[in-house]
């Protein structure tokens, strides 16, 4: 289940518009019938996006208010 999650919050990030219910839902579908190697690899790469993309906001708010690391 936490792969999928991150699968659809990888899309998500990439595509804001994409957050509706009825595209997260058919995805989440089309994505339990994937091998879990492949979900896996799709989970972990939005892991790393949804990470990364923390880390950049960090790095605004840091910057933003003169907070060094």
């Amino acid at each position: 289940m936490g792969w999928i999650l991150n699968a659809l919050l990888e899309e998500v990030l990439d595509d804001p518009t994409k957050n509706t219910k009825e595209h997260l839902s058919d995805l989440a579908k089309s994505l339990d019938l994937l091998p879990d190697d492949a979900l896996r690899t799709l989970g972990e790469r939005g892991k790393e996006k949804k990470d990364k993309k923390e880390e950049e906001e960090v790095d605004k708010l840091r910057e933003k208010h003169n907070v060094r690391k």
